[in-house]
């Protein structure tokens, strides 16, 4: 499953950035729906599968177990925004 997800990642970022230099809408737009797509897969890809693996590991203390989900939940709660900003432009500035 993480394949595919990491599979539809860089197809929407690809697809984006082929966007950028050949879309209709002004540049500033396509400029920022790469921006809102990028952040949160880097973010995906650096914090939030490293730390749901090492939380479904079960080896912390719950403590840390309890810090490591707020963190990720934090973190889906921001890409959720970003995710939302990006389908915004993508529909009312394209």
């Amino acid at each position: 499953m993480n394949l595919l997800i990491g599979a539809v990642m860089i197809a929407s970022i690809a697809g984006t950035g082929v966007a950028l230099f050949r879309g209709a809408a002004p540049f500033g737009w396509r400029a920022a729906a790469l921006a809102l797509l990028v952040v949160p897969v880097v973010l995906a890809q650096g914090r939030v599968f490293p730390n749901a693996k090492r939380l479904g590991a079960r080896s912390d203390s719950l403590e840390q177990q309890s810090a490591l989900a707020r963190e990720i939940a934090r973190a889906h709660v921001g890409c959720f925004a970003a995710m939302l900003g990006f389908v915004a432009i993508q529909l009312f500035a394209g």
